[in-house]
């Protein structure tokens, strides 16, 4: 069963990037992996902002990179975490 939602995992190994190749690949049937897919984009979007802001940035963004790993692991095992926010605005695009 897990082997089934692998590509929503991987989705965010690369966050926008990686999200972006599996949402792009995905069929739209397949809502499981195209929401991680594009809660994975949201992700990577957010980082690329917050990586800005002076002194915490990368504190924070590298902490936004650790829920995406968690929300990973949760993707391959076939559950579904949505994020406060980035998971709504990921609803929108399956």
């Amino acid at each position: 069963m897990a082997k089934k939602y692998g590509a929503a995992a991987v989705a965010y190994v690369f966050t926008w990037l990686s999200g972006l190749i599996v949402y792009l690949l995905t069929s739209k049937a397949d809502k499981h992996t195209r929401f991680h897919a594009a809660q994975a984009i949201m992700i990577g979007i957010a980082m690329t902002i917050i990586v800005w802001i002076p002194l915490v940035g990368w504190i924070i963004a590298a902490l936004l990179y650790l829920i995406g790993l968690f929300a990973a692991v949760k993707a391959y095992n076939g559950e579904k975490l949505e994020l406060p926010l980035l998971g709504s605005l990921a609803n929108k695009f399956v």
